[in-house]
């Protein structure tokens, strides 16, 4: 009977110990994600429209871009094949951001952006946003002979109807898609089995949503800078159902 009590006693001590420390010391909180999220805040800071003169050029300052989202203390610079960006991590339904200013003397930058799915997505809305889109491709992702030595090809969807400086830049041996255009050069699936997606605009991944402004004139930059947005709003579009 001693040995209950003193048990019993004993036990009710530990669980009001436990719930001071509980009261004392409060558990901790979940580990702040990092990735960007579709509401993230740093999405609200970018003001891509903004245009100033600088010895009368005027210019869209993209660098600014790059500073807030690098502020947020998610991105991470990385070197490309096109230059220096940055690298940010995604959350669901995204994946990965990738971004550079990409700056010839004396003239507008050319942004850079590919914006990549979760492997998972599958059915990817994206006429409402960015319009129809024309199916291109070329070289050994098209199934066809490589066109150089070291062509790998393409497949892509360009969106011309929103974005009318998209468009194939270069000849027939070294054409390339240019402008804004989902890139599904790594999707296995055929051209037959591509053409209902291209037709409804409706992407499963891999599918990269590309925006691309190297090869484009002054006018054209300076449009596809804010152009920007439009990749931006359509992630942001996915807040409520985020994870």
């Amino acid at each position: 009977m001693r040995l209950t009590l003193f048990i019993s006693t004993l036990l009710f001590a530990m669980i009001l110990t436990q719930s001071a420390c509980d009261l004392i010391i409060p558990p901790a909180p979940p580990l702040e994600s990092k990735a960007l999220r579709p509401n993230d805040y740093a999405w609200e800071q970018l003001d891509i429209t903004q245009t100033y003169d600088y010895i009368d050029v005027a210019r869209v300052d993209c660098s600014k871009m790059l500073s807030v989202l690098t502020g947020s203390g998610k991105c991470l610079p990385v070197k490309l094949p096109v230059g220096s960006a940055i690298e940010c991590p995604l959350t669901y339904p995204g994946k990965k951001l990738e971004m550079a200013c990409l700056t010839d003397q004396d003239t507008v930058p050319a942004i850079y952006v590919r914006f990549e799915w979760d492997a998972s997505v599958a059915n990817l809305d994206l006429k409402q946003s960015f319009g129809a889109c024309k199916f291109v491709s070329a070289g050994p992702a098209a199934g066809e002979s490589p066109r150089y030595q070291t062509d790998t090809g393409f497949k892509a969807c360009l969106f011309d109807e929103k974005a009318p400086y998209s468009v194939l830049h270069g000849d027939v041996v070294s054409a390339r898609p240019s402008g804004l255009y989902i890139d599904i050069s790594e999707n296995p699936s055929s051209l037959d089995q591509l053409k209902p997606q291209v037709s409804s605009v409706r992407f499963s991944a891999p599918a990269i949503l590309t925006l691309d402004a190297r090869f484009l004139n002054e006018k054209a930059r300076i449009q596809a800078l804010k152009d920007t947005n439009m990749i931006f709003s359509f992630y942001r579009g996915f807040a409520a159902h985020s994870e």
